[in-house]
């Protein structure tokens, strides 16, 4: 019942075991299915066990190696060493590197040769400070560069439903979390529900939108029954269009915040999830108002695993169903202790998030920071540093989580009006496997503004929840107990408040070693350089070094790196000034007024943005008067060290135009523009060359389908076989043949008829 992967990777461990111990295949299988069979007929026994994957690619595999004499390669024992020992690989590989970098820096700089002044203890220690970050995140960029390169990606396990589709046992309900802000919004969000489910048509596979009214600072507003009324019309129509009661809408009023001092939405996104998933397990009181408005709550009772999303997340093509197949596999199923902690298996699968193409194309921002990798219809499992080495991910808001085991674990677990970013504590809680073979799609921000919005947004969210990296922790009933995080998810947690302090630490490090001598200012310079440019700098590093690299080396890719690190490097006094201001904002809102703790501003600062930008680029104008001041101060300090600075002072200046140019959108009116003429004959050549395929291939001898591919070199032959990808492109060729005039409409309609009448005949 498995996907072919999973069970082409149970038959490489048989024949690695097989090679090993020097029996047949057909003795290392029995002997596996033996393990698993014993294991079913003992008491209380792991349900685990019971399947032979545990045995040749889980943790299992160990004793069947045993039991064969065989001993397996000094590859697979190397990893499996740095796979129990992770926390210890990766804890030392950090710790080395800065160490290491931290003393030699230090050493070179306060040499003999440097002035009295540079090697005072104060100035020293007050250095060694700044250091720590600059350098702890170049230490952690070198060890993830490391690990991706040597440890090979983990694939998630997988059952296989494609043809039986999803079993009664793993009814999955799609959830979109949504404010009711006005009705166009709703409607977007229905359309977007709709085409989600197009996409993903199973039997078992439900959706819903769960729906919150906006902030107020009374219990309602006066449009609040007319937008409800406008999204439960739309989701009874879409039952009604598609039949059955197939679509959901879940709905809460508002609650006082005492933090916010208005009414909102309980616990925001994460008080969501909590009341569905108390709805779902049976322990929502029944006195509650009720949460289901579209479809019926009865229906809810067997559902086992759900998968949220984001309002702006695309599900494409049957990627539910695969993250079924892969929460639904034995070996994924989550397994618990004496004291509900889940020592095994995931709760959570995130799948792999990636920007949509259209909207890393919005903006020269958007062009210059996200990574547009497009679709890809062949995707496999890709490098994640702490699912390749602990076996672990992290989780990003969006996957798929088993209801039960995700309640019994968290229901109730964090104080009230505490937690902002809830994805990180919840899936360090849980086990979230990353099935990076799995990829859903998400809208990139649209211009810097937002981005920045967005950013400071998640450094309060990291923030609000340090005191997790402790070994006591708050609970919701109040008081502190016993925190059950491991420490690879503590580090999880503090790498991110190490991050957000990187850009003001790096700053502060420039500026400093440039007022006490040009020769610590290099050091500095080239330190801080270093972390800034380590990806274009390891891009080159991997393609010279690997086999075919440099024959796929691709220039405009490291150009575009390049950029990227130089507008980072411009905009480092913002990114500085943003990052401290959530970290003080989160400190005076915990420490001193306590309120506002849960506001977000993700939502508004994006509709807003248009509107408030030249206010935004007014802000970065700061970063010009900051290089002034730092510019000034030098060549009243250290006028030695300018020639180093001036680069990075000339780049701060010049951030406000920077933030202005990232923040552009392509001229609506460049769409008007004709193509030039030798563009037209280019596009209508290839168009040519393009129909000529099947205005040759696409005939009655091929019974009017498309041939999969006709092969030129060493032998000139026709692939007699074809796919409803072929298919498809054929039929929309057609139209495109007509549209530019090699075909008459009735000759359209002619071959696609016979097209269809051919496809009417297939099984």
């Amino acid at each position: 019942g498995m996907d072919f992967a999973t069970r082409d990777r149970c038959r490489g461990a048989i024949e690695e075991l097989a090679r090993a111990s020097a029996q047949t295949e057909e003795q290392v299988a029995e002997q596996a299915i033996k393990l698993a069979t014993q294991a079913g007929h003992e008491e209380a026994s792991d349900e685990r066990r019971n399947h032979v994957g545990t045995w040749l690619v889980g943790e299992g595999r160990a004793e069947l190696a045993r039991l064969l004499a065989c001993r397996e390669k000094f590859r697979y024992r190397t990893l499996e060493w740095v796979y129990n020992h992770h926390t210890a690989v990766y804890s030392l590989g950090i710790g080395g590197f800065s160490g290491l970098f931290v003393f030699l820096i230090v050493v070179f700089a306060f040499s003999s040769g440097s002035s009295q002044a540079a090697s005072s203890s104060a100035i020293l220690l007050g250095l060694v400070l700044l250091l720590l970050i600059p350098v702890s995140q170049l230490a952690v960029e070198m060890v993830n560069y490391l690990l991706t390169r040597l440890l090979p990606p983990r694939p998630l396990a997988k059952m296989d439903f494609e043809i039986s589709g999803i079993p009664d046992a793993f009814r999955t309900l799609v959830v979109v979390p949504m404010m009711l802000v006005d009705a166009e919004t709703i409607q977007a969000e229905v359309e977007k529900l709709e085409i989600r489910y197009l996409a993903n048509k199973e039997a078992n596979l439900l959706f819903s939108l769960f729906t919150d009214y906006t902030d107020a600072v009374t219990l309602t507003r006066e449009d609040d029954s007319r937008l409800l009324q406008v999204v439960r019309e739309c989701l009874e129509a879409l039952n009604q269009r598609h039949g059955g009661e197939r679509f959901f809408l879940f709905h809460r009023e508002r609650m006082w915040s005492e933090s916010e001092q208005k009414f909102i939405g309980w616990e925001r996104k994460r008080g969501k999830l909590e009341d569905l998933n108390r709805l779902i397990d049976g322990t929502r009181p029944e006195t509650a108002a009720p949460l289901v408005y579209v479809g019926a709550p009865e229906s809810l009772s067997d559902v086992r695993f759900i998968i949220t999303l984001d309002s702006d997340t695309q599900l494409p093509h049957s990627t539910a169903r695969r993250m079924v197949e892969t929460l639904a596999h034995p070996l994924n199923q989550p397994r618990f202790d004496g004291f509900d902690r889940i020592m095994a298996g995931f709760t959570i699968i995130q799948p792999r998030v990636s920007p949509t193409l259209p909207s890393t194309s919005v903006s020269i921002f958007s062009r210059l920071f996200a990574d547009a990798v497009g679709i890809d219809p062949y995707t496999q499992a890709v490098s994640d540093v702490y699912q390749d080495l602990s076996g672990e991910g992290s989780y990003q808001g969006k996957g798929i989580y088993d209801v039960r085991a995700f309640s019994r674990v968290l229901s109730g677990r964090f104080p009230e009006g505490w937690v902002l970013s809830h994805d990180l504590i919840e899936g360090a809680h849980v086990r979230v496997g990353l099935a990076s073979d799995i990829e859903l799609f998400d809208e990139f921000p649209q211009g810097y503004q937002s981005y920045a919005s967005r950013a400071h947004r998640w450094i309060r969210g990291d923030w609000q929840i340090a005191g997790w990296i402790f070994p006591r922790v708050p609970h919701a009933s109040g008081g502190r107990g016993p925190n059950p995080l491991s420490l690879l998810n503590r580090w999880k947690i503090l790498d991110n408040l190490r991050r957000s302090l990187l850009p003001a630490t790096s700053l502060g490090l420039l500026v400093a070693s440039w007022l006490i001598s040009p020769r610590v200012g290099g050091i500095a310079t080239l330190v801080v350089g270093m972390q800034l440019f380590f990806h274009p700098l390891a891009q080159s590093l991997t393609l010279a070094t690997t086999r075919k690299g440099l024959k796929h080396f691709d220039l405009s890719k490291v150009m575009h790196d390049l950029l990227r690190a130089t507008a980072d490097a411009a905009l480092l006094p913002h990114q500085a000034a943003v990052a401290l201001d959530a970290i003080a904002r989160v400190w005076y809102r915990r420490v001193v007024s306590r309120r506002r703790l849960l506001e977000w501003t993700a939502q508004a600062a994006h509709w807003r943005a248009s509107r408030r930008q030249p206010l935004f680029v007014a802000s970065l104008a700061l970063g010009s008067l900051f290089s002034v001041i730092v510019g000034w101060t030098i060549r009243q300090v250290m006028p030695a060290s300018l020639p180093q600075a001036a680069p990075w002072l000339i780049l701060w200046f010049f951030s406000p135009l920077l933030g202005w140019l990232l923040n552009l959108r392509p001229a609506e009116q460049q769409r008007d523009f004709p193509l030039p003429e030798t563009d037209r004959r280019f596009l209508r050549l290839i168009a040519r060359r393009t129909w000529r395929y099947f205005s040759a291939f696409v005939s009655d001898d091929t019974s009017w389908l498309p041939p999969d591919n006709y092969q030129v070199s060493h032998q000139n032959r026709l692939a007699m076989r074809t796919s409803p990808t072929n298919i498809g492109l054929w039929l929309t060729s057609a139209l495109g043949a007509h549209d530019c005039g090699y075909l008459t409409i009735n000759q359209v309609s002619e071959g696609l008829t016979r097209t269809m009448a051919t496809i009417d005949r297939l099984e």
